[in-house]
C-alpha cells in the first residue's frame, strides 16, 4: 500500500496545473466576454435573492440589484479562485511533508507571483488592463485560505494528539 501511495505523491500537482489552466483561461478572455460571465451569475444572483426575499422586484430594479453585485462578483471570483489555488499549491507540500514554515511562505509567495503574471497577461487581451489592485485581491484571497488551512490543520493535529494521549 505504501508503495502505491508513493507512486501517487506526484499527482499532487496536478491540481495546481488544473487551475493555474483554468485562471490563465479566464484572463484569456475578452473584456466584453469576461464582463459578460460576471454580468450573468450578477443577474443570476439578483433573480435568486428576489425569489428567496419574495420581494417581486420589476425588471429595471432587478437588473439594477445584478448591476451592484457585479462589482463583488467579480472580486469574489478574484478571491475565490485564488483560495483554491492556495489550497491546492499547499496540497504537494502537504504531501511531501515539506516543513511548514516553507508552506506558510511558500504557497501565498507562488499565488501572488501567478497573480501578478495573471495580470500582466491581461495587458496583451484586448478589452482587458491589468490592475495591482486584483493582485492584491488575488492574494487576499490566498491568505485567508491558507489561515483556514492552518487552523484546520492545527486542530486535526491537536485532536490526533488528545486521541494518543487518551
Amino acid at each position: 500500500m505504501k508503495q502505491i501511495v508513493r507512486k501517487l505523491k506526484p499527482l499532487s500537482i496536478l491540481p495546481v496545473l488544473l487551475l493555474l489552466w483554468t485562471i490563465f483561461s479566464f484572463s484569456a478572455q475578452t473584456g466584453t466576454e469576461s464582463g459578460g460571465l460576471s454580468q450573468t451569475v450578477s443577474r443570476w444572483l439578483a433573480e435568486g435573492w428576489n425569489l428567496v426575499s419574495g420581494k417581486h422586484l420589476s425588471p429595471g430594479a432587478l437588473e439594477a440589484l445584478a448591476q451592484s453585485m457585479e462589482f463583488w462578483v467579480r472580486k469574489g471570483a478574484h478571491m475565490s479562485e485564488y483560495a483554491l489555488l492556495c489550497w491546492c499549491a499547499a496540497l504537494p507540500m502537504l504531501v511531501y511533508q515539506v516543513p511548514d514554515r516553507f508552506r506558510r511562505l511558500g504557497a501565498p509567495l507562488f499565488c501572488a507571483l501567478v497573480a501578478a503574471s495573471d495580470e500582466f497577461h491581461q495587458s496583451f487581451v484586448p478589452g482587458r488592463t491589468p490592475a495591482v489592485r486584483d493582485v492584491g485581491i488575488d492574494l487576499l484571497g490566498a491568505l485567508l485560505a491558507l489561515g483556514l488551512l492552518e487552523l484546520g490543520l492545527a486542530l486535526w493535529k491537536q485532536r490526533r494528539r488528545r486521541a494518543e494521549n487518551s
